[in-house]
C-alpha cells in the first residue's frame, strides 16, 4: 500500500509466489486497515472482485475493475444500448453508469467505452475473420472437386465447413 505523496509504501507482505491474489486482497486490505484505521480508498485489479473479498471489504473504499466474464457484467453489457453511454470530458470515451448488488455487496459501475480500444479490437476482429476467410476459400477447391453419392453427403459436408467458419450461425439455411 502506497501513500499518494511520494509514494511512500505503507504496508508491505511478502507473500508466497503461490499464492492467488485473489485469495489473499481482501485479507491484505483488511489487515491494513486494522493497522492504520484512516480512510484509506484501496484500488485493485479484478482478482481483488470475489465474494469473499467484497464480503471483507464492505465497509471500505475501493475501486477495482469488474471481471467482464461475471454472468451480471455481461447482462449489464448487453442491456446498455448505444443509447445509454454519455460522452466523458475526456474525448474518445463514453459512459454508462449503473448499480449492481453483486456479492450482496451494493456497487455503482461505469461501464467505459474507448473509441481507441474499440477500434483495435475491430482491426484484430477483422484480422481474424480475414485469416479464416483465407483458410476457408483454401478449403473450398478441395470440396469442390470431390463427388458425393447423394446431395444429403454433399449438404453434410457443407454443413460442416460451414460450422468452422466465422459467424457461420447467420449463413443461409440450405
Amino acid at each position: 500500500m502506497w501513500t499518494g505523496d511520494r509514494d511512500i509504501p505503507l504496508y508491505l507482505r511478502v507473500a508466497d509466489g503461490n499464492e492467488v491474489d485473489s485469495a489473499m486482497f481482501g485479507t491484505l486490505m483488511a489487515h491494513f486497515h486494522k493497522q492504520w484505521q484512516i480512510d484509506a480508498l484501496f484500488v485493485a485489479d479484478a482478482a481483488l472482485y470475489t465474494e469473499k473479498n467484497l464480503q471483507m471489504i464492505v465497509s471500505f473504499r475501493w475501486v477495482s475493475r469488474v471481471p467482464v466474464s461475471l454472468t451480471a457484467v455481461k447482462e449489464l453489457l448487453e442491456k446498455n444500448s448505444i443509447d445509454a453511454f454519455v460522452p466523458n470530458k475526456i474525448s474518445g470515451y463514453r459512459i454508462a453508469p449503473c448499480s449492481n448488488d453483486s456479492g450482496g455487496v451494493r456497487q455503482r459501475r461505469l461501464v467505459i467505452e474507448s473509441e481507441a480500444c474499440k477500434q483495435s479490437d475491430l482491426k484484430q476482429l477483422e484480422k481474424r475473420l480475414t485469416k479464416k476467410y483465407t483458410q476457408a476459400q483454401s478449403q473450398l477447391p478441395k470440396f469442390c472437386q470431390e463427388e458425393f453419392a447423394c446431395a444429403e453427403d454433399a449438404f453434410n459436408v457443407a454443413k460442416l465447413l460451414q460450422s468452422h467458419l466465422p459467424f457461420h450461425q447467420l449463413a443461409c439455411k440450405y
